[in-house]
């Protein structure tokens, strides 16, 4: 009680179950943490300026020179088609902060592709989750999961202000 088993990679991307290229580290994760610990929640973090995720709005050519970072942040495209242009103007920062929030979506959205996942969602043993952390304002967005291009329902949860 009380452990974490934490996953971490760039992007946090999660590759759909039998995509290509496939991932057996993200979803032997998977695997172990529904079969073997039983979690109860699994948790998807984003923050505001990711660098994957601002690698993907700049497009291919950012990661032509690093070849195996370019073929993992193919698993973004699926966000990354999510991503209405136009819609923010031209304001790159709230573009990327947009995508940021939409991979979190699109990131819990994959994980129901798990057949171990979605059962144990069905059942109601498993919750899905996302957090988004704004780096600026130190505040903590809750995510819930739904239609990826639908609009994110968050809640907002303010930091504590530091003592005087």
């Amino acid at each position: 009680p009380g452990d974490l088993f934490t996953v971490r990679n760039v992007g946090n991307l999660v590759p759909r179950a039998g995509s290509d290229p496939c991932d057996d580290s993200i979803a032997s994760a998977v695997e172990f943490a529904t079969g073997i610990l039983n979690v109860h929640t699994i948790t998807v973090c984003g923050h505001s300026g990711c660098g994957a995720m601002a690698a993907l709005l700049d497009g291919p050519a950012t990661t032509a020179h690093l070849r195996h970072l370019g073929r993992w942040l193919r698993h973004g495209d699926s966000s990354l088609a999510l991503l209405d242009d136009g819609a923010d103007g031209d304001d790159p920062g709230t573009r990327l902060d947009r995508l940021c929030r939409l991979n979190i979506r699109q990131q819990l959205a994959n994980l129901r592709t798990y057949p171990a996942v979605d059962e144990q969602v069905q059942a109601g043993t498993l919750k899905l989750m996302g957090l988004y952390f704004d780096i600026g304002s130190a505040r903590v967005e809750v995510v819930r999961p739904g239609a990826p291009g639908s609009p994110a329902t968050a809640t907002t949860l303010a930091a504590e202000p530091e003592p005087r």
